[in-house]
């Protein structure tokens, strides 16, 4: 049975330094994953923030931890946990149950280490089942993750059904024509707006940024201050594939100006195929739609396929004015162990808040 084994902050960057789980190359916890845990700001020397199973020193299973700080009725914030990307290596065997023994002593070896005080915002099919059992978790809230699909994608169907892979030139085909269809309707849409407004790269949140994002969050579930803020934003959370094609994903955020007034903040991870929203901020309704359009221009300048977010208000928008191809909705809860007790009021998620 695999050696499981706990580690805080000072741990896990000892670790780093002295490559001391990462020698025989992939890893299911990177190097990368690792040293952006560790620059957690909430995060204290002695606060644990990973548990990996080893076996002959490579991780083959892991959980990351992200202590927040959770808003009480009371106005306070609170630490708590959330736990996420619990993962068992497909390399292991699980013929015997291995896998999903070596599964159950991390989740209940982050229990003790953690006091129970857990939560957790988004899970995998596999888990899913786990996190519903009312014996463990009560739900907090629950959101909706959409994602709004303007393009056929391939990849997926090909996982489904192989046969697929011969429909490629048609497929790509229909692509094309969908592809210049939206484009041509996305600027009609911000000509029908006929507003004029300025898309503003950042390379990181600054006190203007700040400022704008603090008073629309005062009341969300988690504390957001600047430090905070641009750890969640920090690509360096992302996994390489080598040195050479850089990272698998890359955060990008904006500015979105009118008359030289800031009226909306945007950022969101590009992988390929999707573009992630990682902060949507709209200083009003009106500002709201021209951020949307924003929004979508710069996701067609990225050529991706798809949009996921769990904004109810962008997929309202983007459905209303720029009819996706089709729209796929899976309901994800919001669960606490049951030691927690968190008044329910309190729940406002954000697209940051858990993932």
């Amino acid at each position: 049975m695999p050696n499981i084994i706990s580690l805080n902050r000072s741990q896990l960057k000892q670790a780093i330094v002295e490559n001391k789980y990462w020698q025989n190359g992939h890893s299911l916890l990177t190097v990368n994953t690792a040293n952006w845990l560790t620059q957690n700001p909430y995060l204290e020397d002695s606060d644990i923030c990973a548990i990996i199973g080893l076996e002959n020193n490579q991780i083959i299973a892991s959980i990351e931890i992200i202590p927040d700080q959770f808003l009480l009725e009371t106005g306070t914030y609170t630490k708590k946990f959330w736990l996420k990307n619990w993962m068992v290596s497909k390399d292991f065997s699980s013929d015997n149950g291995s896998s999903s023994k070596i599964g159950s002593l991390l989740f209940f070896e982050a229990i003790n280490k953690l006091d129970g005080q857990i939560l957790v915002g988004t899970y995998t099919k596999i888990t899913e089942k786990f996190y519903n059992n009312k014996r463990l978790f009560h739900e907090l809230s629950n959101r909706t993750i959409s994602t709004l699909f303007f393009k056929l994608p391939t990849n997926l169907l090909i996982k489904r059904k192989k046969q697929f892979k011969y429909l490629n030139p048609l497929v790509n085909f229909i692509n094309l024509g969908i592809y210049n269809f939206y484009l041509f309707t996305t600027q009609l849409a911000h000509r029908k707006l006929n507003k004029s407004f300025q898309i503003i790269p950042i390379p990181e949140i600054d006190k203007e940024a700040l400022d704008f994002i603090q008073e629309r969050s005062k009341n969300d579930f988690t504390k957001k201050n600047e430090k905070y803020i641009k750890w969640k934003l920090d690509n360096i959370q992302f996994n390489f594939k080598n040195e050479l094609d850089g990272p698998t994903e890359k955060i990008k955020s904006f500015k979105i100006k009118r008359d030289n007034v800031l009226i909306g903040l945007l950022s969101f991870a590009i992988d390929k195929y999707a573009l992630e929203i990682k902060l949507f901020f709209a200083k009003d309704e009106e500002s709201h739609r021209l951020c949307i359009s924003a929004l979508m221009q710069l996701f067609f300048k990225a050529n991706a396929y798809y949009i996921n977010t769990t904004n109810k208000n962008i997929v309202k928008s983007i459905e209303q004015n720029y009819k996706p191809f089709f729209t796929h909705q899976n309901e994800k809860k919001v669960v606490a162990y049951n030691n927690i007790k968190i008044s329910n009021k309190t729940v406002i998620l954000r697209d940051l808040d858990g993932r």
